[in-house]
């Protein structure tokens, strides 16, 4: 007959040895079995703890690596705010009046505008030359005069005065000159480079226009007798545009000279025996008032 083999494992076998020997030590059946309970029972709490062990060491060393969990940056200390001091705004009146009680002569003019007045090293001038006078005689002097830079041009308005000229002499013009002015009679009324008459405000003046390539001037002559009944003097108003000699910009003179016009006709003449000059704003002006 066949002999069989046996094929079970060997850990069977042990289990089968470890049970014989206990019986043979006179254990019965069921402490034999609460033996092997708590032995199993040992056996899977000890694999729990070791698998528990593992994933929370995956997971920390899963947590340092990972790059989307972010460490906050250490926090800086604040840095102490300074506080800018602001600068001093000096607003300039929206209108300035200039007053010369030594000539007695005084208009007002646009804030925008710069005045400037001979001896004056500080204030600088605009245009490429001063205003020429127009007087028949020499003995003018520059009053004062205001300036409008605006790039393509500059308008201004100056004011001169003359005490060695007469009445009839104060009513001519170097340019044009007498002798060229009574060849041309009929004098042509639109002709603006004519000597002619105008009042403005009650004031009579003689007025002449003079345009070059660059500047176009009209003077405006009064004459303003002394207060012994003899002499006077002989006022000059010039108003002007000079064109920039890089600017290729059309002008509109029309609109340039009517706003010198608007100075012009402020103007107001009286005799002072003081000898004070000064440029001021009204009373009703902000403050922000300039002084020679």
């Amino acid at each position: 007959m066949t002999e069989l083999k046996s094929f079970e494992s060997k850990p069977t076998s042990r289990g089968l040895g470890v049970l014989r020997l206990m019986r043979t030590m006179g254990m019965s059946v069921v402490t034999i079995t609460a033996v092997l309970v708590l032995a199993g029972i040992a056996l899977g709490l000890t694999g729990c703890t070791e698998e528990k062990s593992k994933n929370i060491s995956a997971n920390s060393s899963q947590s340092s690596h990972d790059p989307a969990v972010s460490i906050p940056p250490q926090a800086k200390a604040a840095e102490p705010v300074v506080a800018k001091k602001k600068k001093s705004v000096v607003r300039r009146p929206s209108v300035m009046t200039y007053t010369s009680s030594a000539y007695g002569v005084s208009f007002r003019f646009p804030g925008q505008y710069e005045l400037t007045t001979p001896g004056n090293d500080d204030q600088k001038s605009a245009l490429a030359e001063t205003v020429p006078s127009n007087f028949v005689q020499p003995g003018g002097f520059t009053v004062a005069t205001i300036e409008l830079p605006s790039g393509s041009a500059t308008s201004f308005f100056s004011v001169s005065a003359n005490k060695s000229l007469s009445y009839r002499e104060c009513a001519q013009f170097a340019i044009p000159e007498a002798s060229g002015v009574a060849s041309n009679y009929p004098v042509d009324e639109s002709d603006g480079s004519i000597p002619s008459k105008t009042n403005i405000h009650g004031v009579e003046y003689s007025k002449v226009e003079n345009a070059s390539e660059q500047e176009d001037i009209k003077y405006y002559h009064h004459f303003e007798p002394g207060r012994d009944g003899t002499g006077g003097t002989c006022y000059e108003f010039a108003m002007g545009v000079e064109e920039s000699r890089v600017s290729s910009k059309a002008l509109d003179y029309p609109d340039l000279f009517d706003k010198l016009e608007r100075v012009m006709a402020t103007v107001t003449i009286k005799s002072q025996e003081t000898s004070t000059v000064t440029a001021t704003a009204p009373a009703h002006e902000p403050s922000g008032t300039s002084q020679e």
